[in-house]
């Protein structure tokens, strides 16, 4: 109320918001776990956009501490509170490595058809718009993650060596495995019968 009295356009969303994507990033308040859920998810779809901002806005507070949260994020994932957003990330996980391969192996037979001139290899089809915009939103999330305060790529390196030895990122990997091997199945076995 002061500060819009001193200044009708203050804008306290704006002002508030690095505070509670901290907060949402970081706090293991049910309600707020609630909270980050609806913020991420609506009708079931994976909204990036918010996910991007959350980090871009969490990063500007002072105290915001980017080992904590990856720490904290990884446990809020791998424990049961998590499953939801687990579920879910598993989900998009698989729908953006499924896109770079379909990007590869467009570009391959592209490439063997026009440059080598093998016409009998028949070309693939690519990402779809959709797959190809999460894509682009991953590669966004990495670029924030990047520029942010206490990123250091050399400390990542062990950070991910003890993340893989961790058994709960251990399980996550194998369902981003399995759902993307029965994915790969289930399109072989429809070009199977397509054919």
């Amino acid at each position: 109320g002061i500060a819009i009295y001193i200044d009708p356009n203050f804008k306290v969303l704006s002002e508030a918001y690095p505070y509670v994507s901290k907060r949402l990033l970081t706090d293991p308040a049910p309600q707020l776990r609630a909270s980050l859920q609806d913020l991420l998810f609506k009708d079931g779809r994976f909204r990036w956009n918010r996910l991007e901002n959350l980090l871009k806005n969490a990063r500007n507070s002072q105290d915001y501490d980017f080992n904590l949260v990856l720490n904290q994020g990884i446990e809020f994932l791998s424990s049961q509170r998590g499953a939801f957003i687990r579920d879910k990330l598993v989900d998009e996980s698989v729908n953006g490595l499924d896109a770079l391969g379909k990007n590869v192996l467009h570009n391959f037979t592209s490439l063997l058809r026009e440059r080598v001139g093998l016409t009998a290899v028949n070309k693939t089809p690519a990402a779809t718009v959709e797959q190809q915009q999460t894509l682009e939103h991953i590669k966004r999330i990495l670029g924030i993650l990047r520029e942010t305060r206490g990123f250091d790529p050399v400390q990542m390196t062990s950070q991910i060596a003890q993340l893989l030895v961790n058994s709960d990122v251990q399980r996550l990997g194998q369902q981003i495995a399995n759902r993307f091997t029965q994915k790969a199945v289930a399109r072989l076995i429809r070009q199977l019968l397509a054919s």
